[in-house]
């Protein structure tokens, strides 16, 4: 299919129709055709260690947390400028 795009010129709309598939996942086929080569649509199939799995979900984890703790801190000096701002020190003053 990305083959007949790239090198045969068929359009992503006649790819669509011919093989069912939706136009952005086209693209994304074709993006990671340019990318990486023919070895992105390897029939091999990858096989991941309990221990790598676990790694990768654990830093997943810490990344949400990250970015947890940075929502957090941007909310938290948004609040205490608006605080100075209208002059309340007193959170639950600024919430009533």
């Amino acid at each position: 299919m990305v083959k007949e795009h790239i090198e045969e010129f068929v359009t992503l709309k006649e790819l669509e129709e011919k093989y069912g598939v939706g136009i952005d996942h086209i693209k994304y086929m074709i993006a990671l055709y340019r990318k990486h080569g023919e070895k992105s649509f390897s029939d091999e199939i990858r096989k991941y260690t309990r221990e790598t799995k676990l790694a990768a979900i654990k830093r997943v984890y810490q990344l949400m947390n990250q970015l947890k703790n940075l929502e957090n801190s941007r909310f938290n000096i948004i609040v205490n400028k608006l605080m100075q701002l209208y002059g309340v020190w007193d959170i639950s003053d600024f919430l009533n």
